[in-house]
């Protein structure tokens, strides 16, 4: 069945991280640091993340944005400075985590 319309009732914004850019680094690093905030420090609305998987599927459909559900925090951008400072940075952005993703989950999916 396809859909002739996608409707997205949060209009906040997210932030994408990869694991494997967490697991990489600090899984073998000592830090003095017991809370370290990890993040790319750029964030995306719902929106953006919808019209990005869309068009990565090659997907065409209309989105309609339903406002009237609750939504949640405007922005959720957190303060890296702290995995900054010990050298961490993502290796893997959007685009790439996305297909290792999809074939993953494809991959996984008759299993």
């Amino acid at each position: 069945m396809l859909l002739r319309h996608l409707t997205l009732f949060l209009v906040s914004s997210h932030i994408y991280l990869q694991i494997k850019n967490l697991s990489d680094y600090f899984l073998h690093k000592k830090t003095k640091d017991s809370l370290i905030n990890i993040g790319t420090g750029h964030d995306k609305s719902i929106l953006e993340y919808a019209k990005f998987i869309l068009k990565k599927i090659n997907y065409k459909c209309m989105i309609i944005l339903d406002k009237s559900k609750p939504d949640g925090t405007k922005r959720k951008i957190i303060d890296n400075s702290i995995a900054l400072s010990y050298g961490w940075k993502p290796k893997i952005n959007l685009d790439d985590g996305f297909e290792l993703t999809l074939k993953s989950y494809f991959s996984n999916s008759n299993k």
